[in-house]
């Protein structure tokens, strides 16, 4: 009594074949892309000291695996070769958190919690869509949150058929590699083939804080 158990797995892999049947010469220039992702979560949940206080510990292990393969037409006196570059890598983290709720008074909630997390990306924002003019990228890191909140919660107190509580919360929140769009340069637009002037990818900005 008092006190829960969870653990949770959860695989998914998405494989992406691209090509471009509107023109016959690339149709089997198609680049391919995998991209999996394993996350294993537990949470422990107690209630102690006559249910006034209620703690929750939490962990997430997450690995990520991606490979793309981007085949390229290569001319070189008079005879045309298909070169491939092959770009994969291999990523794990562990994320945790805890929060406590404490019961002061029996309308009265003093809540706390910190969390050190994960965000991956996602299939779009590592490899692009050609369709909105994003471009891969493939070297995109997981984006790192590390937050701390301390609130409390009054109510909720009941007056004949009105309610009335009262919340309050302050935060402190920090970012590390923020997955965030980015247009790109006409440097790099040259380098990459059927670009325009409006594309964009996805990069890590180095750090971000919230208060």
């Amino acid at each position: 009594n008092g006190h829960r158990l969870s653990v949770n797995n959860k695989f998914e892999s998405t494989k992406r074949d691209d090509r471009d049947e509107l023109n016959p010469v690339l149709v089997n220039l198609g680049a391919e892309s995998v991209l999996s992702k394993n996350i294993i979560s537990m949470n422990y949940e107690a209630q102690t000291f006559k249910n006034k206080i209620t703690t929750n510990l939490l962990g997430k292990y997450t690995t990520n695996y991606n490979d793309q393969k981007i085949p390229y037409l290569v001319t070189t006196n008079g005879t045309s070769t298909v070169v491939i570059k092959d770009t994969s890598a291999f990523r794990s983290n562990l994320g945790y958190g805890a929060t406590i709720t404490y019961n002061v008074l029996p309308q009265f909630f003093v809540i706390s919690s910190m969390e050190n997390s994960f965000v991956t990306p996602t299939e779009i924002q590592m490899f692009g869509d050609p369709t909105i003019n994003i471009l891969s990228n493939p070297d995109l890191k997981p984006e790192r949150n590390i937050n701390y909140n301390l609130g409390f919660r009054w109510g909720t107190l009941s007056i004949g058929k009105n309610k009335f509580s009262l919340y309050s919360n302050a935060f402190w929140r920090n970012g590390l590699d923020k997955i965030t769009q980015q247009t790109v340069s006409e440097d790099e637009i040259r380098e990459e083939r059927d670009a325009d002037i409006q594309t964009t990818k996805y990069v890590n900005l180095g750090k971000t804080q919230a208060k």
